[in-house]
Formats: structure tokens, sequence, C-alpha cells
């Protein structure tokens, strides 16, 4: 079964708390979707240091007050090929093909939690 973690809105909000709870639930591949950084440039390094696919499709929000563009288009060259805005990104670990079923149950100790989110992510719930 095909695991992927979706992270989208994070507004700057991402640490190495998240990469521990990335560890806990073991997703195959990290979709990151939209408002990342707020046009910050912290982000694209902390994702850079991760160790599983992962694509980043950028938002409105990652150009910062930035009307220029310089702003989006450095963090687009952070990200290198993690960035996949215009282009095909394929994620080719040993077993990654499409599937669906239920998220895997919360691990002992209770379900972890994306702290720079809205709320808290429980596997298999709100």
């Amino acid at each position: 079964m095909l695991q992927i973690a979706v992270a989208g809105d994070l507004h700057d909000q991402w640490d190495h708390s998240d990469h521990a709870v990335l560890d806990v639930i073991r997703p195959d591949a990290l979709l990151v979707v939209g408002d990342m950084s707020d046009g910050r440039t912290r982000i694209p390094g902390l994702l850079r240091q991760l160790r599983l696919p992962l694509a980043c499709v950028l938002g409105n929000h990652d150009t910062g007050r930035d009307s220029s563009g310089g702003c989006l288009r450095h963090q687009i060259e952070l990200l290198g090929d993690l960035h996949c805005g215009w282009s095909l990104r394929t994620l080719t670990p040993p077993g990654l093909g499409g599937g669906g079923g239920p998220p895997p149950p919360p691990p002992r100790g209770g379900a972890p939690s994306f702290p720079g989110g809205h709320g808290r992510f429980r596997p298999g719930g709100s």
C-alpha cells in the first residue's frame, strides 16, 4: 500500500520535529503543497535533509512580499529538483506504486502531530 504524507499551508512552520513525525509515520513519499515558507528560505534547506522521495509545489504566499519574483526564483533554486510546479516529478523508490487503503495505526504512546499546522494530524481520523 502506498502511503504519501502531504504537508500544505506550512507558512514557515516546519522544523526538525516534523522530520521526527515523518520518521514515526514512515511514508513512502512526501508532497509539500503550497504556501510553504511565506517567502523565507529556511524550509527548502530543511526539506533537502529528508531521505525520502519528495516533491514540492509552491503557492501564492511563497513569493513573500516581493512583487519582483526574485524571492520566488530563489526558493525554486534552493529546492532544485524537489520543485515540480511546472514539470513532472517521478518518485521511484523500490515498491512505490498506486494503491489505497486505511492509514497506519498510531504509534505506541499516541498519535503524532504536525506542530506547525492549524491542528493535529491523527492517523485514521481527526
